[in-house]
């Protein structure tokens, strides 16, 4: 028993300790139905069975907001169209270069001008901060002041 002991313990051995003798609790253990999903359930998972990010915004876009309205159908799409999208996969937006080179932008229109809502992606906190909302150079303008 000494020696098989030693043998164990060398590195180089190809030697392995025997299983271990089977009894009746492992037997339960083994047969206790698995928790895991189907792989054909998976694709049931979907990030609209809830928002994955919440959405924060700076004073000044969320008196923007307030001025124009959620469903304001001049905004094409609307911002709560927008709000949803950043809820749910804020990710898919494109990362900007240069000094906003953290921050990412959603495209908008408002009566036919190209607005942008510029936002930075919190990963850890599941948050995403509208920094700015505005036409599309003053809303850079203004993100490349506000950004962290």
């Amino acid at each position: 028993m000494a020696q098989t002991k030693q043998v164990w313990m060398t590195r180089n051995s190809l030697v392995v300790p025997p299983l271990p003798q089977a009894n009746s609790s492992m037997l339960e253990r083994c047969l206790k139905p698995s928790t895991k999903l189907p792989a054909d359930r998976v694709a049931d998972i979907r990030p609209q069975d809830g928002p994955v990010y919440r959405v924060d915004f700076h004073a000044r876009v969320a008196k923007t907001i307030q001025r124009y309205g959620l469903e304001n159908d001049d905004f094409n799409p609307t911002v709560l169209q927008m709000i949803e999208d950043l809820e749910s996969d804020p990710k898919r937006f494109a990362k900007k270069s240069g000094d906003l080179a953290e921050a990412r932008s959603y495209r908008l229109s408002y009566r036919s001008s190209a607005w942008r809502a510029v936002f930075v992606v919190d990963d850890v906190a599941r948050v995403v901060k509208i920094i700015a909302l505005d036409r599309h150079d003053e809303a850079y303008r203004q993100a490349s002041r506000r950004i962290d």
